[in-house]
């Protein structure tokens, strides 16, 4: 993906031309040329990245927050799009207690840990914790729910 496509100047502000525009031998990024004589080998030093990061997120809210969801679904099996779903037919809410999502208390992807991983629903951090500590074996979790009939006197 090319990040900093639609961008038509560096953040130093250096235009992006034909002449001045350097491209990954892959092609997937660009850079400035001007900024690259400049800085030389110090171009990724941490300040550089940090102020071309922000420019860019700056620029790019939507397109940031696509590509950082999809980065963390992807390996738990699910894609933007199928947690957007979930999001709506579980209305808002956790797959197990039924407790509502908010800023505090995100929706987690839940996924059966086979290859490659298969998306079960969303969960809110407990449920995801709990049913994660409890090895994901419905027969811990029986006994666990005997233990609290039990003691729930």
């Amino acid at each position: 993906m090319n990040h900093n496509g639609e961008l038509t100047h560096c953040v130093r502000g250096h235009e992006f031309t034909e002449e001045n525009t350097y491209r990954d031998p892959k092609g997937h990024q660009r850079s400035c040329k001007e900024c690259r004589r400049i800085l030389g080998r110090g171009y990724n030093n941490t300040i550089e990245r940090i102020a071309y990061k922000l420019l860019w997120n700056a620029n790019n809210q939507d397109k940031r927050k696509y590509t950082e969801r999809k980065g963390w679904l992807k390996p738990q099996g699910w894609t933007p799009e199928a947690f957007d779903n979930a999001l709506v037919e579980q209305k808002n809410r956790c797959a197990i207690c039924n407790t509502k999502f908010t800023k505090k208390n995100k929706p987690q992807a839940d996924h059966k840990h086979v290859l490659p991983p298969k998306p079960r629903g969303l969960l809110c951090g407990n449920c995801n914790f709990g049913i994660g500590n409890l090895k994901e074996d419905e027969e811990i979790l029986q006994n666990a729910i005997a233990y609290l009939r039990k003691h729930s006197l």
